[in-house]
């Protein structure tokens, strides 16, 4: 008996316990019907090394962006008049590439292009220098949370205090799932890129 209920399928949902008159049920499937939405989820993206301050996991990032933009599941809104796409994804390229955006005399400084990418001439130096200018920078990255370079760049990458090497990092990829193998496929893509 305890074999065979492991194998019957259970879901719950609320709704069914709710009286079908109730003004909120109603609106909650005229919303459901009439505008595309769905569940979002954040799939995270865990990188660790000795060392990330170098250019190889700069434009890694870069890449894992590029890359993501294949996946039907990441959330991305679309300008109306150009057709581009920006998407929902937070990693250390994002960060340099608004840094570079906001101050372009950056590029120049870190050996980057104009988008931030690293050049064929940048250095570890480089990258260590610029992962240590941004996260004592104040000046404000995201106005809807009201966060600095810093903070942002501090919820990304860590740097271990002790040998004062950057030794992890995230990336956060916003997503449409709706089951748990679509999270695993998009966690999985991630991986490989």
């Amino acid at each position: 008996g305890l074999y065979g209920a492991n194998m019957v399928p259970v879901e719950f949902n609320l709704e069914a316990f709710l009286p079908e008159r109730w003004e909120s049920i109603g609106t909650n499937e005229i919303i459901r019907n009439d505008f595309d939405t769905g569940a979002y989820g954040t799939v995270y993206v865990l990188m660790e090394g000795e060392d990330l301050a170098n250019p190889d996991f700069l434009e890694s990032n870069f890449i894992l962006e590029e890359n993501i933009r294949d996946d039907s599941n990441v959330v991305y809104v679309q300008d109306s008049e150009t057709g581009n796409r920006s998407y929902f994804v937070s990693s250390p390229a994002s960060l340099v590439r608004k840094a570079v955006k906001d101050d372009h005399s950056l590029a120049i400084t870190y050996n980057l292009d104009n988008s931030g990418r690293p050049l064929a001439n940048a250095s570890a130096s480089d990258i260590k220098m610029l992962f240590d200018m941004l996260a004592s920078n104040d000046t404000l990255y995201d106005t809807l949370r009201g966060q600095t370079y810093g903070q942002a760049l501090a919820s990304m990458i860590y740097k271990d205090p002790n040998t004062g090497r950057y030794t992890a990092a995230v990336a956060r990829i916003q997503v449409t799932a709706i089951s748990d193998s679509d999270y695993a496929n998009i966690t999985r893509q991630s991986s490989q890129d």
